[in-house]
């Protein structure tokens, strides 16, 4: 019989190709390798939404770097949505599609009421009155978000406790006939005013809600069209008699 002095086999397979054997010495790598597969880098994104409102997906998800991800936000009736985080990204009706992630981040959904004005502790009288509209950009005193109310308005105070001159109920703008201006806590009992509340026989169309004066400064409930739900009123004069709050004049 006889043997030829080489024999190959080559095989194509995608890229990968195989080298030829040698005559009678056995064969040797071509020196082509398979190169393993990219490490694939995740980061995670927590996802949370205030009240009046749901973001889809919530908590914590596992997303590739350099991908964005999109979350659905939906606000109670009555509200609208704004978005904040360190992800960066664009709400767009109610999608939210985020930057491209390079990072660990957040993402965070805050409802506001449609038409209403904003004023918190932690907020910035920097924030114009638009700005204000939105529940994560509030005012910060109360006196500087009362400049932005006009009949048929609403300030929501977020829960907190407000002292201060720039923080007192004081040169109160006016609502309309069928167009009051409503003063409410956000939450009923959680917003705590020790600056005092100053009326005067001019102020009228006026909804006060669940706010708390606790002061020792005489409050005076003047004016007219004037309605009051479930606000306290606590505190007495600092010594001898004197009248703490006062409704109307004799």
């Amino acid at each position: 019989m006889r043997l030829a002095r080489y024999s190959c086999l080559a095989i194509v397979v995608a890229s990968l190709i195989l080298g030829c054997g040698g005559g009678g010495g056995g064969g040797e790598s071509s020196g082509n390798t398979v190169p393993p597969p990219a490490l694939v880098t995740t980061q995670t994104i927590s996802s949370s939404a205030g009240a009046n409102g749901t973001i889809s997906p919530a908590g914590v998800q596992t997303i590739n770097r350099g991908l964005s991800a999109t979350f659905t936000v939906t606000p109670a009736a009555g509200y609208v949505a704004s978005v904040s985080g360190t992800c960066g990204g664009t709400l767009a009706g109610a999608i939210y599609s985020t930057n491209v992630i390079v990072a660990d981040c957040t993402v965070m959904a805050t409802f506001s009421i449609i038409g209403a004005f904003y004023v918190a502790a932690n907020g910035s009288d920097t924030s114009s009155c638009v700005a204000a509209q939105s529940a994560s950009t509030p005012k910060q005193t109360i006196l500087s978000a009362l400049s932005c109310l006009s009949p048929g308005s609403t300030l929501v105070i977020r829960d907190g406790t407000y002292a201060g001159v720039a923080n007192a109920m004081s040169h109160l703008p006016n609502g309309a006939v069928g167009n009051y201006i409503t003063i409410k806590a956000e939450n009923d009992g959680n917003v705590i005013i020790t600056a005092g509340l100053e009326m005067t026989h001019t102020n009228a169309y006026l909804i006060f809600q669940g706010l708390r004066f606790q002061d020792s400064n005489g409050k005076a409930i003047l004016g007219n069209h004037l309605k009051f739900f479930r606000n306290e009123f606590k505190g007495g004069c600092p010594f001898g008699n004197c009248v703490n709050t006062a409704v109307g004049t004799n």
